[in-house]
């Protein structure tokens, strides 16, 4: 009685590991731009950032928008 426990307690957490895997996989891939920025963002530390702030486009000839090479 005490195996099947802890059984399905190992099943149950392999499940939910793999399900919060499959969602985390989906909700970082970036397929969009604006997703892609976000990722950037994460990926260099800035957690709540990525998650606040909604990455726009800079218009065309506009390269004061960027930070670094101003080229």
């Amino acid at each position: 009685m005490k195996k099947r426990r802890i059984l399905i307690a190992a099943f149950l957490i392999v499940g939910v590991f793999t399900i919060l895997g499959i969602t985390g996989v989906c909700l970082l891939t970036p397929n969009t731009p604006q997703k892609a920025v976000r990722f950037a963002i994460l990926k260099n530390g800035h957690p709540i950032i990525a998650l606040t702030e909604t990455p726009k486009k800079v218009p065309g000839g506009s390269v004061y928008g960027y930070s670094g090479k101003r080229a």
